[in-house]
């Protein structure tokens, strides 16, 4: 009887620690993965893995894997402060391994910033983010519009 007894004033506090533990997991950024019926935590990636793109060929390359995956492209100003807000929002996402991702100073690389726009057909706009799929634009979001959780949502379909 006594054990009994122990086990139920127990059990109220070791829910909620189980709780607080798994809390401060996703917290801290990591995923819990069951794998052979046991659990294992992985950390996901905190910090976007952004391609330089400051080549116009690379635009090329960009429309032919677009074929296979999305490609988003990330115009930044590094003078413009609204800029500077929006990619410190995109950096805080995960990187994901369905979908490259492209960073392109539009400053340093005027030409290959033009280029974009001629390619895809977009009025320039400075930040700006662009999803390509199947060689063509089918996301043009700018300034406080652009949503990582949107461009996840708008490269999915």
């Amino acid at each position: 009887m006594q054990l009994n007894s122990w086990i139920r004033r127990l059990r109220q506090p070791l829910i909620q620690l189980a709780f607080v533990i798994v809390g401060c997991i996703v917290l801290l950024g990591c995923k819990l993965q069951p794998e052979n019926r046991q659990l294992t935590i992985t950390k996901v990636t905190d910090k976007m893995n952004w391609k330089p793109l400051t080549e116009e060929a690379d635009i090329e390359t960009i429309i032919s894997k677009s074929n296979s995956r999305p490609q988003v492209i990330f115009k930044h100003s590094t003078t413009c402060s609204i800029s500077s807000v929006v990619k410190s929002r995109l950096d805080k996402g995960a990187t994901l391994e369905n979908i490259d991702f492209y960073f392109l100073d539009l400053l340093r690389y005027r030409s290959v910033s033009n280029k974009v726009a001629e390619t895809f057909n977009i009025h320039h706009e400075s930040p700006q983010a662009l999803i390509i799929k199947n060689g063509k634009c089918v996301y043009d979001e700018s300034h406080m519009s652009i949503n990582f959780q949107e461009i996840l949502t708008s490269a999915s379909f």
